[in-house]
């Protein structure tokens, strides 16, 4: 599974779960550094950047600047995908910070099994209803 087939299965599950959100799916090629996904929905817009767990992943600073920089002025949360072969197995994660997301403990404490898009789904929900937007 890749990171684009992850958008592709994500992205109408988020459409259908929150009826008369803005789903967008942006594209690095025009500003480096922006999330992947925003939604807006009840009058906020959150930001979401979806990862499919690679061991070898590099950092990029112009993305950890941005996201800096975004999360003041909104929320912005780190969806990672871990696959078969990670020691956890395949789990899905959301974390407001990428280095909680990819800590043991956290993965295994508070991941979900598999590639489960509607565990996202309720998390921005959850995120919504945290602010107050039910």
């Amino acid at each position: 599974m890749t990171e684009a087939t992850i958008q592709a299965a994500l992205l109408p599950k988020i459409r259908a779960g929150l009826p008369g959100s803005v789903v967008t799916k942006h594209s690095e090629r025009l500003v480096a550094g922006v999330p992947d996904v925003s939604v807006s929905w009840r009058g906020l817009t959150t930001w979401w950047e979806l990862e499919h767990w690679n061991p070898k992943r590099s950092e990029d600073p112009r993305q950890d600047f941005l996201i800096a920089k975004l999360s003041v002025q909104a929320p912005v949360r780190y969806v990672i995908y871990l696959g078969s072969k990670h020691k956890h197995g395949p789990r899905t994660l959301v974390a407001a910070q990428l280095v909680l997301a990819l800590s043991a403990t956290f993965q295994e404490s508070l991941g979900v099994l598999g590639y489960n898009h509607d565990h996202v789904v309720t998390e921005i929900k959850r995120l919504y209803k945290l602010r107050g937007l039910r």
